[in-house]
């Protein structure tokens, strides 16, 4: 490892088992060893913020990997990542659930970094990377993906609309949050009317090392669009159905 630390690794694993998190030692590699990859592309494109190893462990692979409970409970089939940066949690979920995984960003010189990334661990054949808007890819593949999933990209309402035209019928949208108040979840709810999807499950918990709140949101394509979707680049988020 060029960054990881041991002492960061054996953190990272006994707050992976604090959350009832169980992986087997290869995938485990697999996704230390990408993180390492991206804190190495980090020194020369701006991929996260967060570069300390201790921060990064927590803060990339634990918190990405506290979604595991909830894609395990979604419908088999490829996973979408939107708004997905450096990778996270789209290549940790994707190398710990082995499904078929579509890191989703609309800025390149990402991509391109995260493609060099990939490139040099084992095994990540099954993810690929796509430079575009969701709006765009939803396009070209519309219910193309079983899951979509997003980590503090967009508001509730925002992320239904974007993720609805992805998602094959029963698909779920997983949404990561933080802090998330009563407001932007009736608004969520609201949107999800709008766009053919319904929640279905929530999940509030505390992260083990540094208590910080979060909350598992996920929505399901359960019927058709009351509008056409998807609409134009970017009015997801400048004018929110809710």
């Amino acid at each position: 490892m060029k960054h990881l630390t041991e002492e960061a690794i054996a953190a990272g694993e006994a707050e992976l088992a604090d959350l009832g998190l169980v992986l087997v030692p290869e995938t485990l590699r697999s996704i230390w060893a990408y993180l390492d990859e991206v804190l190495d592309e980090n020194t020369r494109v701006n991929l996260t913020a967060v570069s300390l190893p201790a921060e990064s462990v927590r803060m990339h692979i634990v918190d990405s990997l506290a979604a595991l409970p909830e894609l395990d409970s979604a419908p088999d089939g490829a996973l979408v990542d939107i708004g997905s940066g450096g990778g996270f949690p789209g290549v940790p979920l994707g190398l710990a659930s082995g499904r078929e995984t579509t890191l989703l960003d609309s800025v390149g010189r990402k991509g391109q970094a995260v493609e060099r990334a990939l490139r040099r661990v084992e095994p990540a054949e099954r993810i690929r990377v796509v430079t575009a808007r969701a709006e765009e890819h939803a396009l070209t593949n519309g219910a193309a993906y079983a899951v979509a999933i997003a980590r503090a990209v967009a508001p509730l309402p925002s992320l239904v609309e974007l993720a609805s035209p992805l998602l094959e019928p029963g698909g779920h949208l997983i949404a990561m949050k933080a802090v998330l108040p009563e407001e932007e979840l009736s608004a969520g709810d609201a949107a999800a009317a709008l766009t053919g999807m319904q929640r279905v499950a929530l999940r509030r918990f505390t992260m083990p090392a540094g208590n910080e709140s979060r909350s598992m949101v996920v929505y399901q394509r359960a019927g058709t669009p009351e509008v056409k979707l998807p609409r134009r680049n970017g009015l997801a988020q400048k004018r929110p159905l809710a």
